[in-house]
């Protein structure tokens, strides 16, 4: 997974070949710095940055591919939905779903 999001190609569509890309901007800077927070906000939590996790250098609203690991239902990036590229991943074998009234999140893998 991690050198899965380390390979993600992205960058400006309108300047790319077909099928040259993986991802594109986020919609505008409002959305870089909210998921910049939820990714601060879920560090602080106890989740581990893997790769990633801030604004991708360069003009416009890149965000780099994240990759959190050691997440937990209790931890709001598991609960809110994020809009970027920011998977939060927990072990299924220790995942308890009486702790959640959700039986998967947007952002698990």
């Amino acid at each position: 997974m991690t050198a899965a999001m380390k390979g993600v190609r992205y960058g400006n569509p309108a300047e790319a070949e077909a099928g040259a890309l993986e991802m594109g901007p986020l919609i505008e800077e409002r959305a870089v710095k909210a998921v910049a927070e939820k990714v601060e906000r879920a560090v602080k939590q106890g989740a581990t940055l893997v790769c990633g996790g801030k604004r991708a250098e360069g003009r416009g609203y890149f965000f780099e591919p994240t990759l959190l690991t050691d997440t937990d239902n209790n931890m709001d990036i598991m609960k809110e939905e994020t809009f970027g590229p920011c998977p939060a991943c927990f072990p299924l074998s220790t995942r308890s779903t009486k702790s959640s009234p959700w039986q998967t999140t947007a952002n698990s893998v």
